[in-house]
């Protein structure tokens, strides 16, 4: 059990995560502005705190004696404020709480920034280097907003050069974030289900239909907390699903929204994202648990099933065995490479002896370019046919991350008519909201 302090802990996100790490059994500490009746918050300490004052911030996290630190706490919305508090407020926020971790000799320390880094929604135009996007997608930011985020990202690596391994940094990109009674049928942020964000594709294509479920992004800090101190210093990370919040190719789906990426988008088949979860996939052996499949009971597109079949035959060969033709069973009566029931053609055409395929004929072994006993029968409806194991049947009721309202700062789902009307569209927020999320 790890001591852990959240800083916006009363927020849309700060309330999922700190239900996910109070569900793992961490101990959570919320420093906000106020003390919330949350239903997620029950139970738990909270340390209400003006975290613009830096002198009142660094007490209540020198106080709060925490093992991590996660930094959430910013204005949420771009263009809710003006660009220039907003950059102000949410810069400053992240040096004063993360230096005053620092000062409290924390030793793990991890800042949310955002996919809008990247600049997509830009009003001239937005074209990257490649998709899928990642980590080594150059950053683009074009508002107030998305620089604050770049530059908390680059905060963690300028604390890191001062302190060395002596503070463990490192910071997450979460996609759009999506509740447990948001797959139920409850309103997302910008007041549409998810069904209806599926409906229309240009309610998601404003965030390049980026999503994540809550419970995964807990499950990302959790195992990230574990992995700082062997991983190198100040990493950034996307935290996303392993598919599009969409029911076409994203082949088919950008070209549409962003103008000029159909041959970068060529290869977003399938169910392929936008954004790519493959750096914290490997380097901290992480992976969403849901997706909106799961979620909401639709199966996967055959060609997926066919993909994830045949991964999960590389990866266990043998475990697949008992799925052979009756024909290839009976085929096999004993081991014997010098039955006398093969016929004289078929021995010639022999290289080398195969002691598990006497009734094979002559032409499948020629076709044959490495033996392969669990696979070599199989057909292709029956490997599309089969069920990989689903890591998206998390059956937890809703109450596990409970009810958030407030806004996600790295969604977006403005219609398409809504961002052609605005003089400087907002790829995080489709309905900008007043109010500062401290």
């Amino acid at each position: 059990m790890t001591r852990i302090a959240v800083t916006g802990g009363a927020g849309r996100l700060g309330r999922s995560l700190v239900a996910g790490l109070a569900a793992a059994g961490h101990e959570l500490v919320s420093l906000d502005r106020d003390i919330s009746d949350a239903a997620e918050l029950q139970g738990l300490e909270q340390i209400a705190v003006d975290l613009t004052d830096t002198d009142a911030a660094t007490r209540a996290i020198v106080d709060v004696r925490a093992e991590a630190l996660i930094h959430l706490a910013a204005i949420a919305v771009p263009f809710s404020a003006p660009e220039e508090v907003i950059l102000r407020t949410n810069a400053t926020m992240a040096l004063t709480v993360m230096s005053a971790g620092v000062a409290a000799g924390i030793p793990k320390i991890v800042t949310a920034s955002s996919p809008t880094v990247l600049g997509y929604g830009a009003p001239r135009g937005w074209l990257p280097d490649r998709f899928p996007l990642d980590e080594e997608t150059t950053p683009q930011p074009w508002n107030a907003y998305a620089l604050s985020k770049h530059l908390a990202e680059q905060t963690i690596a300028m604390l890191a050069r001062q302190t060395g391994d002596a503070t463990r940094f490192a910071a997450f990109r979460p996609c759009y974030v999506i509740a447990p009674e948001e797959w139920q049928g409850a309103l997302t942020q910008q007041g549409h289900t998810v069904v209806e964000r599926l409906a229309d594709p240009a309610l998601s294509a404003p965030a390049l239909f980026n999503y994540v479920d809550a419970r995964d992004v807990a499950t990302f800090i959790d195992t990230l907390l574990v992995a700082l101190p062997e991983i190198p210093n100040a990493e950034v990370f996307f935290v996303g699903a392993d598919d599009a919040l969409a029911r076409r190719p994203l082949a088919e789906l950008l070209p549409q929204f962003v103008p000029g990426t159909d041959e970068l988008a060529a290869g977003l088949t399938g169910t392929s994202p936008a954004f790519s979860n493959a750096k914290a996939r490997r380097v901290l052996g992480w992976r969403p648990a849901h997706s909106w499949r799961g979620e909401l009971g639709e199966p996967l597109p055959a060609s997926d099933a066919f993909r994830l079949a045949r991964s999960s035959l590389a990866q266990r060969p043998d475990e697949n065995a008992d799925s052979r033709s009756s024909s290839e069973l009976a085929s096999r009566n004993a081991p014997d490479e010098n039955a006398d029931s093969r016929s004289s053609s078929e021995l010639a055409s022999r290289n080398a002896p195969d002691a598990d395929s006497a009734s094979r004929s002559s032409s499948e072994l020629a076709s044959r370019n490495a033996p392969d006993e669990d696979a070599d029968s199989r057909s292709l409806s029956e490997l599309a046919s089969r069920n990989a194991p689903d890591p998206d049947s998390d059956s937890r009721s809703s109450s596990e991350l409970a009810s958030r309202n407030a806004p996600d700062p790295d969604s977006d789902s403005r219609s398409s008519s809504e961002l052609a009307s605005r003089n400087a569209p907002d790829p995080d927020s489709a309905s900008t909201r007043k109010d500062v999320l401290a």
